[in-house]
């Protein structure tokens, strides 16, 4: 997985490995949109979501798609929004 071209702050979870040459990254893990949109997917599944999923539609689009793209939806507006903190 080291070929992915993904830099430390974007990672939620890499493994170090210092194997005499100096600290680096061996495996990159999630990556913190990943991560944000499981979590996110997890909250909506908990919820309302989860007494429809898979037994209905939300304007012809099966629930579970629905909570899926909302997932990652709040996924990608945590991290601009970190990213505008972080940017002060």
């Amino acid at each position: 997985m080291t070929d992915r071209n993904l830099s430390n702050d974007q990672c939620a979870f890499p493994v170090l490995d210092d194997s005499g040459s100096g600290l680096h990254c061996r495996e990159f893990g999630l990556t913190k949109r990943e991560l944000f949109a499981a979590i996110a997917m997890q909250g909506l599944l908990s919820g309302a979501y989860s007494a429809i999923a898979g037994l209905s539609k939300i304007n012809g689009m099966a629930a579970v798609k629905v909570a899926a793209q909302t997932a990652v939806e709040h996924a990608d507006e945590l991290l601009a929004a970190l990213e505008h903190t972080n940017a002060k």
